[in-house]
């Protein structure tokens, strides 16, 4: 009995250790840290108009959830400037999460199963808990107008 309830723990262990491995909440410095990324960042600009029209809609959104990879090409493009934006926005009301997730393990479908997230980067936008809408890998239009269309 006594080595099966080790068995078990040194397996839980193992197992919780490989999920968080695949998941890391990140914050936006540690994001810029990256010399290329933090490039995008500055470089990056928006029309005034947009800004201020998004500023005045952003209220319908109360978190949003951006799963990225340090490793993407995608995400290198889009996170740095969704962080500008939001800067830009200001919307202090909001609670955004950056979450890193690691390479998909051979057989995985998801890199993370339950939201269902095939690709990165996926920006989800949610309004009292249920997700109102999300932006995979790139946007159809670009990032502000992408975020328009699922705040209106």
């Amino acid at each position: 009995m006594k080595k099966a309830a080790i068995f078990f723990f040194v397996f839980l262990s193992l197992f919780l250790t490989l999920c968080s491995e695949n998941e890391k909440k990140s914050s936006k410095t540690e994001i810029l840290k990256h010399n290329e990324w933090n490039n995008i960042f500055r470089k990056y600009s928006v029309d005034s108009s947009v800004i201020s029209l998004l500023g005045n809609k952003i209220n319908k959104v109360d978190a949003i959830k951006v799963y990225f990879a340090f490793w993407c090409g995608d995400s290198r493009n889009n996170v740095p400037k969704f962080i500008k934006l939001i800067d830009l926005i200001n919307p202090d009301k909001i609670e955004i999460t950056y979450i890193s997730v690691g390479r998909k393990t051979d057989g995985a479908k998801y890199f993370v199963s339950d939201l269902k997230i095939l690709r990165v980067p996926t920006f989800i936008f949610f309004n009292k808990g249920k997700e109102i809408g999300r932006i995979v890998e790139n946007p159809v239009k670009s990032l502000p107008e992408d975020i328009l269309n699922i705040i209106f």
